[in-house]
C-alpha cells in the first residue's frame, strides 16, 4: 500500500535588509584609524629624532669644536671643561656662545638656556670678575641627550638601536677651534710671599742671586736651576752692594729707587748712578703703598694703590725724566681700574703686567711704554690642573730673571710649594718653569 505524502506548510521567514555598512568594515576602519593614531606621532618623532640629531651634533661643533660631538654625546664633564675654557679665554664683552643659542633652544625648548648663550662672557661668574649682580653659570648652558633620548623612546619601531648613531654634524656645520688649556705649571718653592718695591737678580758662579727689600728688611735667595727653586741664604752685603735696596738698571751703576721727599709727604723715584742721584721725579702722594715695581735699563714702572682700596694705578718712570701715569689695560671691557692683587714687571723695553681673579692668572704686555696693550691671556688656571697639589695655589707673581720671566706663587713658609710658569719671550708665551 502506497501512502501518499502530507503537504507540509513552510513558514515565510521575513527578509531583512542588510545594513548600508557591513560591520567587518566597521571593525576595519577602526583597526586603520587606531593604527594611524599610534603611527603618526611615532612617526613624527622619529623625524624629528633625524633633525635635532644633526642640530645636537652641529650645537656640540659650534660650542667647543671637533672633539665636542663625541663629549656632549657622552655626557662627559669634559664637554664643561671645554666650554669653561673658551669662556674664560674670550674678550669680556664677548659673546662667545651667541650663534649656538638658536641650536639650544631648538634642542631643549627653553628660552631660559637661549638666554644663557647670549651673555658677555664677563658676566659669567666662571670669567673670575667680581660683581655683586653676576650669576650667570656655565651649568645654566646645560644641553644633554635627554630630549633625543625621550625622542627616541617615542620613535620604536621607527628608530631602532638608539639615538647615538644618528648624531652626525651636517655638512655645512660651522665649528670653532678647539679650545686650548693654559700650560701646565711646575712645582716651585723658596720664593717669599710678602711684597717688596725691590726685587732684584744676578747672576754669579752660575747660580742665581736674588735679593728682596731694602735697609735692615733685605733678605737674599739662591737659585742654583735657573730660578726653579730657591734657598734663603746669609745677606752678604758685598755681593748684594749695587741691587739691594734699589733697582738696579745696567753695570754701570744706574738705578732707581723709591722714597720719600723731605717733608715725608710725597713719593719720589731718584735716578742714580756711582756719583749719586741723578734726578728726582714727583711719583704720587706719600699715603699710597707700592704693590709692584719694576726696572729694566731705562725705565721703571711701579704700580700703586691707596689705603683700603683694591684699585691701582700704573706709573712710567723713564730714567732721569719725569713719571707719568699708565693708562692700564681694560680687563672687563667697561673702563674698570686695575683691581689688586696685580703683579708688573719691565724686562727689554716691555711692559708685563698680571691680573689675578676668580683663580685665574691672565697676562697683558705693552711694548710702546703703556699706549697700548695686548688682550689679556689666561696663562694660569686654578680648575685646569686639579692634579696639582701645591701649598700655595695661585701663581700670581712676576720675578724678572734676566731677560726671562718667572710667574710664581710665594710663600710664607719656605719649605712651602707653589704653581710656576717661566717666559722666555717678555710674556708673549709660557711653559713650566723646570
Amino acid at each position: 500500500m502506497v501512502r501518499t505524502p502530507v503537504p507540509v506548510e513552510l513558514e515565510t521567514v521575513p527578509v531583512v535588509p542588510l545594513p548600508p555598512i557591513r560591520l567587518r568594515y566597521v571593525l576595519l576602519l577602526a583597526l586603520v584609524a587606531g593604527g594611524a593614531w599610534w603611527t603618526k606621532p611615532r612617526a613624527l618623532a622619529a623625524w624629528s629624532l633625524h633633525d635635532k640629531s644633526a642640530v645636537f651634533a652641529d650645537y656640540a661643533l659650534c660650542m667647543v669644536g671637533p672633539t665636542g660631538v663625541a663629549h656632549l654625546r657622552d655626557n662627559s664633564p669634559e664637554f664643561r671643561k671645554l666650554v669653561r675654557r673658551r669662556l674664560v679665554a674670550a674678550a669680556p664683552d664677548a659673546r662667545p656662545f651667541s650663534r649656538c643659542a638658536k641650536a639650544a633652544r631648538e634642542i631643549t625648548g627653553s628660552s631660559a638656556i637661549e638666554q644663557a648663550h647670549l651673555v658677555d662672557a664677563r658676566e659669567f661668574v666662571e670669567y673670575g670678575l667680581a660683581g655683586a649682580k653676576i650669576t650667570t653659570n656655565v651649568d645654566m648652558l646645560k644641553v644633554t641627550t635627554a630630549p633625543l633620548a625621550k625622542l627616541a623612546s617615542l620613535a620604536w619601531p621607527f628608530s631602532r638601536g638608539g639615538y647615538t648613531r644618528l648624531i652626525k654634524p651636517s655638512l655645512s656645520a660651522p665649528q670653532v677651534a678647539h679650545p686650548v688649556a693654559p700650560p701646565k705649571p711646575s712645582v716651585g718653592r723658596g720664593l717669599p710671599a710678602w711684597r717688596s718695591s725691590y726685587r732684584n737678580v744676578s747672576v754669579e758662579g752660575g747660580a742665581h742671586w736674588l735679593s728682596v727689600g731694602r735697609g735692615a728688611n733685605v733678605s737674599a735667595y739662591r737659585s742654583v736651576d735657573h730660578g726653579a727653586a730657591w734657598l734663603s741664604v746669609a745677606v752678604d752685603r758685598n755681593k748684594l752692594s749695587g741691587q739691594a735696596g734699589q733697582c738696579p738698571v745696567g753695570d754701570d751703576g744706574r738705578a732707581f729707587r723709591i722714597e720719600l721727599d723731605a717733608s715725608g709727604e710725597v713719593l719720589i723715584v731718584s735716578s742714580r748712578n756711582t756719583s749719586g742721584i741723578v734726578h728726582r721725579a714727583r711719583l704720587a702722594n706719600g699715603t699710597m703703598r707700592v704693590v709692584g715695581a719694576s726696572c729694566d735699563g731705562e725705565t721703571m714702572v711701579v704700580g700703586l694703590q691707596h689705603a683700603k682700596q683694591k684699585a691701582v694705578q700704573l706709573f712710567s718712570c723713564p730714567y732721569a725724566a719725569s713719571c707719568s701715569a699708565l693708562k692700564g689695560p681694560q680687563l672687563d671691557g667697561k673702563n674698570r681700574s686695575l683691581q689688586f692683587p696685580l703683579d708688573l714687571a719691565q724686562v727689554d723695553g716691555t711692559t708685563v703686567l698680571s691680573v689675578t681673579e676668580g683663580g685665574l692668572v691672565r697676562i697683558a704686555t705693552s711694548r710702546d711704554g703703556g699706549q697700548t696693550w695686548t688682550p689679556f691671556v689666561v696663562v694660569f688656571d686654578r680648575a685646569e690642573y686639579p692634579e696639582n697639589q701645591t701649598d700655595v695655589k695661585i701663581a700670581g707673581r712676576l720675578l724678572r730673571v734676566g731677560s726671562e720671566l718667572l710667574l710664581y706663587g710665594g710663600a710664607a713658609n719656605a719649605k712651602a710649594t707653589y704653581p710656576q710658569l717661566r717666559s722666555k719671550d717678555h710674556g708673549a708665551s709660557w711653559h713650566a718653569a723646570n
